[in-house]
């Protein structure tokens, strides 16, 4: 029988668009709850059905506060732990 797991990702393998993507793999929405400018990027918070996500982004990419985002990636870029690592 499997076991759950967490899944880690690093926040800049994580890409954010306004617009709902074409492929319906690896796909979540969410709310841009924060911002923070950290110079040559942008940090974002953003609600996922009550779990914060972080993604960096270009600090010219800034989204709305309260704008709802779609997040996409890979899955090569992911890492699973199980849930009693």
């Amino acid at each position: 029988m499997g076991r759950e797991a967490f899944v880690t990702i690093r926040p800049e393998d994580i890409a954010m668009s306004a617009d709902e993507p074409m492929s319906a793999e690896n796909v979540l929405s969410g709310q841009v709850i924060d911002t923070i400018y950290l110079g040559n990027l942008l940090d974002c918070r953003v609600d996922v059905d009550g779990r914060e996500l972080r993604v960096q982004l270009n600090h010219d990419e800034a989204p709305r506060l309260g704008e709802r985002v779609y997040l996409t990636f890979v899955v090569d870029v992911c890492h699973g732990l199980p849930d009693d690592a």
